[in-house]
């Protein structure tokens, strides 16, 4: 195909014929775009599309502040006909979010030129297909207002750096949000201090980890490796799960009802204790304290050690090894970055740590050097498939990987 041609088929392309796609065909037009506008976009393009992209998520954040979409989304419904669209005007809505008129026409037109509104004139506009997915209660809303408070602090990060003379982040204590915010103690105790990021975080959160779209217990052979052999656990202890929620080992325990030992949650100590079945044996228990339950079959670290430091994962891991016997097992359920070909949402996800945390994604090798370091011998690996949700145009590199660990010295000297 000719390169005019090329240019004529793709300008023919309609709205119409776009929505009528499936989710994953829509999917796939849009990624082959992205990678054409890659290769012809020359560099002043590509640098300003950067650049405003920021300022386009930021009024994006206003809007959805001001519960802007939800205002439009009701004006028009209430100013439609069965002859004619409703539409909505500057004043109706800047009265409606109790807004100055002027700077929600400055916001509106913004919005406008991003599609997720069409102005008619100069102060009347109407809704588009994307209005509606930034409503209050929606996913996307609270990515908008996750990643923008990210990115207040990633904003600064041209003086946090200047100021440490560009050393790597790697104390918990004193992250680089907190050169923003000031001294609030770690990210999860500044969330629970502003509900309204908890409230966005949580569920952004969820989703991310939900494209890795397994639960562990479905991965790895849990009949096959723990619950078949038939060496008798002196301790009468199956499965210790270390920092849980409780919601992961309620289903463990409903996949195996029979298990052959006790099996106990240690929740963080700043943490619930959720309500469990009987069965379970809960309480809080401090990751660098000594470990209570001695000798266990198995003992689960699932999405721990990726919130801490090398240091940190290190002491962790000391803990779970002083309390283990030859015959013991450690899981490691992590998610794991790849070395190279790193996904965008990735690399944000990466640099979201260092922000908030001075932490970072690791690698398989490179979680495979800590626990050598420990003393843990691993060998097998289990590992999920790449993470992509179509729908919400979030792809993922990155995998979850189930590390199986054994104390060093029962596999050299069994």
């Amino acid at each position: 195909m000719s390169l005019d041609k090329l240019i004529k088929s793709i300008n023919s392309v309609t709205e119409e014929s776009v929505n009528s796609l499936s989710p994953k065909k829509r999917g796939a037009l849009s990624q082959a775009c992205r990678r054409v506008q890659r290769m012809c976009e020359s560099p002043p393009e590509k640098t300003f599309r950067i650049l405003f992209a920021g300022y386009q998520s930021i009024v994006l954040r206003l809007a959805i502040d001001l519960k802007l979409f939800d205002a439009v989304v009701e004006r028009t419904a209430a100013n439609a006909t069965p002859n004619r669209i409703g539409k909505v005007t500057v004043d109706q809505i800047a009265s409606d979010t109790q807004a100055q008129d002027v700077l929600v026409a400055r916001i509106m037109r913004f919005l406008s030129s991003m599609g997720m509104l069409k102005q008619l004139n100069k102060d009347t506009f109407v809704t588009t297909p994307l209005t509606e997915c930034y409503l209050s209660d929606t996913l996307l809303s609270q990515a908008v207002i996750y990643f923008t408070h990210i990115q207040s602090f990633v904003a600064r990060l041209p003086d946090y750096f200047r100021s440490t003379k560009y050393e790597n982040p790697s104390d918990k204590t004193c992250p680089p949000f907190q050169f923003v915010v000031g001294p609030t103690g770690d990210y999860y105790q500044y969330l629970a201090n502003n509900p309204y990021y908890q409230e966005a975080f949580d569920p952004v959160m969820k989703k991310i980890w939900d494209l890795y779209g397994i639960l562990w217990f479905n991965l790895y052979p849990v009949d096959r490796k723990l619950i078949m052999p038939s060496d008798p656990i002196s301790s009468g202890i199956f499965l210790v799960d270390i920092g849980g929620n409780g919601q992961l080992l309620r289903a463990f325990c409903a996949r195996f009802p029979n298990l052959p030992g006790t099996v106990v949650l240690q929740t963080p100590p700043n943490k619930a204790v959720p309500r469990l079945p009987a069965a379970i044996k809960c309480y809080p228990y401090d990751y660098f304290q000594p470990q209570r339950e001695q000798g266990a079959r198995v003992y689960l670290l699932h999405k721990v050690l990726h919130q801490w430091s090398d240091d940190k994962a290190r002491n962790i891991l000391e803990r779970v090894k002083d309390a283990m016997k030859n015959e013991s097992v450690l899981l490691i359920v992590e998610r794991v970055i790849p070395e190279k070909d790193v996904a965008m949402l990735d690399l944000v996800q990466d640099l979201g740590e260092m922000v908030c945390h001075a932490r970072k994604e690791r690698t398989e090798r490179e979680f495979r050097d800590i626990f050598s370091e420990v003393g843990f011998w691993v060998g097998a690996s289990w590992k999920g498939k790449n993470g992509e949700d179509i729908e919400l145009g979030t792809k993922t590199g990155m995998r979850m990987v189930i590390f199986e660990a054994k104390l060093m010295s029962a596999v050299l000297y069994p």
